[in-house]
């Protein structure tokens, strides 16, 4: 048996250099022979358990691989533990000998490749997104972004011009008799609005109306002026409360031309004769949505009337002036309402209404004016004004009450 043993470690000597010409093969021919004996000993412990539970050492038989464990229990290094693993190693030892052909793969090298499979199979690969889909590089932004801020407009402007006219023709023989007549007006609206939509509004206006009739039947004027407004409106308010604010309102009314009466050489107005002036304190009540409508209630407790008639033409007691006077001062109260109502995009009736009182007298006025547009450059207008006065002198067929009404048609332009 000695003699056997040491024949057996003398193999182990030179065993390695066949082993290793062997092992050249590819790793995984060792894997499957591996497994492939694990298999069929599996199979046959689960047919047969009592043929290896008698040695469990027997699969080393059928890997065809060189053991250490036999070499280093033959030369004392490792102690067997029982007969069956002596006789196991006994037997490796002898098929390495006299066989060595059977064997084609060393243990190192077989627990390498299987170490090296199991890692790969417990360890997902590490795939960055960046080695699959290239991604450009952001650019840095060296352009400066220049912020405008628009700046709020607080003003608001509207303008608009009109000439309008009217004719008619009657012969001396038209059996409900008449008179021919020709018509002509003109005027200029400018509006000139301030709103921080906070706090402040300031609503300015000026006016301007003229208007001129000729008649074959008035042999003193070769045409009188049937309109003539020049009228300057400034109305500053400051919130109060939702809609209130407090106001200050400034009026100034003048006219431009002579004012006659049919076949009277009488002058009844002229320019400043009169020049009336008022100004007020109280509260404003506003309204407004974007073409519907825009309304103003303003209450005025506290107003000045000024009324100044200057020259020698016109009488001032016209307009209650007392004799011998060119000048009157009037203090009361006054109620103001403006409005605008849009019942489409062409058609709209705009309202002016006053009225003052001295607590002695009551002056007011109601103008009226239907606009109905045609189109841009073409619309109808009718004006409807209704004037009281108790201070002027009464009429016998319309007491205190005077009337004007125009209906023209003609050019007009909104800027």
């Amino acid at each position: 048996m000695k003699r056997t043993n040491f024949l057996l470690l003398m193999a182990l000597f030179l065993l390695p250099s066949v082993a290793l010409a062997q092992v050249s093969k590819k790793d995984s021919t060792q894997i499957k022979k591996y497994l492939d004996s694990l298999s069929v000993i599996l199979n046959k412990y689960e047919a047969d358990t009592t043929v290896y539970q008698q040695n469990p050492y027997l699969y080393q038989m059928t890997t065809g691989t060189y053991y250490n464990a036999p070499a280093r229990a033959a030369l004392g290094l490792d102690s067997i533990k029982d007969v069956r693993q002596e006789a196991m190693y006994n037997a490796l030892l002898n098929a390495y000998l006299y066989n060595p052909v059977a064997f084609s793969g060393m243990e190192d090298s077989i627990s390498a490749v299987k170490d090296a499979a199991a890692v790969a199979a417990t360890t997902a690969p590490e795939i960055k997104v960046e080695d699959l889909v290239e991604v450009a590089a952001p650019e840095a932004q060296t352009d400066l972004i220049e912020i405008q801020v628009a700046k709020p407009e607080f003003w608001k402007h509207n303008a608009n011009i009109y000439f309008q006219f009217s004719q008619s023709y009657i012969s001396g023989n038209w059996y409900n008799g008449g008179e021919s007549s020709n018509t002509m007006l003109g005027g200029f609206t400018l509006e000139a609005n301030f709103d921080d939509q906070k706090k402040v509004v300031w609503d300015n206006k000026a006016e301007i109306k003229v208007g001129f009739l000729t008649a074959r039947g008035d042999t003193l004027h070769r045409y009188k002026t049937n309109n003539d407004l020049f009228r300057l409106t400034s109305k500053f308010g400051y919130k109060a409360i939702k809609n209130w604010y407090y106001t200050l309102l400034m009026e100034l009314n003048n006219q431009f031309f002579p004012g006659y009466k049919t076949n009277n050489p009488k002058m009844f107005s002229n320019f400043t004769a009169p020049l009336k002036y008022n100004a007020s304190v109280g509260m404003d009540w506003k309204l407004a949505k974007e073409k519907k409508y825009t309304f103003s209630l303003a209450v005025l407790p506290l107003s000045y009337n000024f009324i100044w008639v200057a020259g020698h033409k016109v009488d001032p007691a016209l307009f209650g002036i007392r004799e011998g006077h060119r000048t009157l001062h009037k203090f009361g109260s006054k109620l103001q309402l403006d409005h605008t109502l849009y019942f489409s995009e062409s058609f709209s009736w705009k309202s002016h209404f006053y009225v003052f009182t001295s607590y002695d007298n009551t002056d007011s006025l109601w103008e009226n004016t239907i606009d109905l547009a045609v189109n841009k450059y073409l619309s109808a207008k009718m004006y409807l004004n209704l004037r009281f006065d108790d201070s002027a002198k009464k009429s016998d067929h319309h007491g205190y009450l005077q009337i004007q009404e125009l209906i023209s048609f003609g050019l007009s332009y909104t800027l």
